[in-house]
């Protein structure tokens, strides 16, 4: 399933114009730090609102840390304008940055920087009518959970793309007056053989290597939902069904309960395939259910797999997660060539056994079999 902010405006003290300090900011939840592959990152939106009556064009992000002189990372052309999407008004045809009166959007930070939990932040944005500072936050102290891998050996691709409007990262939904991203740091894993096919036909779901594969328990728990019975859509003309919802689109699931309001999903699982149910508690290991295709997605069978920080697959804030060990074997360039059944390319400087550390975008993985 691919479909899958708070501060107070500061006003900048060189002289900020009346239409720019109607820029407000705030970061809803707290910034994230994170390896993902052999690289650290900082993960987090910032939310921007034009209270003024006039638009504004946003054209650079800056993220100070501590010290504002101290300068993290810098935003902007088309790198910022590609991660800036509008939420109201709805969309329609603007220029890309631009910020329309009363708009409000968000800037979704996905970025290879090494900075410290606890770190306090501060942002510069920069506008066609001036620059502000606000948006104060400070990176979360809790470290990401370790897990183990839901799945045994490989290849897996590991299919995701951070900048992919709608994607996992970018599906925000509203919930109790505010935005939130459940499946923030999903993955979904597609079963390959060494040609980097999923399956002997592409387009024959019913041969993917992946169906009926055994799904484990990432570590010890309390199963606290699951939803069996849908069925496992394993034709690629499927028409979606009339009436579906956002909720349908998980289709058979468990979410497990790993502790310390943390919670593992597992959908798309196959009709019939779950063993385990509310309120059973299972160790690390252990096969909870089979890998399938039910729900509503854009790929053949795969394993869907975030973390979140209650039990709902939507109304939940997605929270970032490292396996503890696995091997990566290469890389795909995007969502489209992880998909299309051709062999993986393995890039400079990728590759290579992984200990505590979240895949990296369309990598291609190979889990520990012991």
């Amino acid at each position: 399933m691919r479909w899958h902010w708070m501060g107070m405006l500061l006003a900048w003290a060189g002289g900020v114009g009346a239409q720019t300090a109607a820029l407000q900011m705030e970061v809803p939840q707290a910034p994230v730090a994170v390896r993902i592959g052999a690289v650290d990152h900082l993960v987090y939106e910032l939310q921007l609102r034009n209270s003024g009556k006039e638009p504004m064009t946003i054209g650079s992000v800056e993220v100070l840390a501590g010290d504002p002189s101290r300068r993290l990372l810098l935003l902007d052309g088309d790198a910022l304008c590609k991660q800036l999407e509008m939420l109201e008004p709805p969309a329609r045809k603007r220029p890309a940055c631009e910020l329309p009166a009363s708009g409000l959007a968000l800037v979704y930070l996905w970025q290879p920087v090494l900075v410290a939990p606890g770190t306090r932040l501060v942002h510069r944005v920069g506008t066609d009518t001036g620059a502000v500072e606000g948006g104060a936050a400070t990176v979360n102290p809790r470290a990401p959970v370790a897990l183990s891998p839901p799945l045994r050996g490989g290849p897996w691709v590991a299919v995701y793309d951070p900048t992919m409007r709608f994607g996992h990262r970018q599906a925000t939904f509203s919930h109790a007056g505010r935005r939130i991203i459940p499946a923030r740091f999903a993955v979904d894993l597609i079963r390959l053989d060494r040609e980097g096919r999923p399956g002997a036909s592409v387009q024959d779901f019913e041969r993917w290597h992946g169906l009926g594969a055994e799904v484990l328990a990432v570590a010890d728990g309390v199963i606290a939902k699951v939803r069996d019975g849908r069925p496992d859509e394993l034709r690629a003309d499927t028409p979606s069904r009339p009436g579906a919802t956002a909720d349908d689109v998980a289709g058979n699931y468990i979410a497990l309960d790993l502790g310390g309001g943390r919670h593992a999903f597992y959908e798309h699982l196959r009709s019939g395939s779950i063993l385990v149910k509310p309120g059973q508690r299972v160790a690390r290991g252990d096969v909870i259910a089979r890998l399938g295709r039910s729900g509503i997605n854009s790929s053949g069978p795969h394993l869907h797999f975030h973390v979140a920080d209650t039990d709902s697959t939507l109304h939940a804030e997605g929270l970032p997660f490292v396996w503890t060990r696995f091997e990566a074997l290469g890389r795909y360039a995007s969502v489209d060539d992880a998909e299309r059944g051709v062999a993986w390319p393995r890039p400079p400087g990728c590759c290579g056994a992984m200990t505590m550390a979240h895949p990296e975008p369309n990598s291609v993985l190979l889990f520990d079999e012991r």
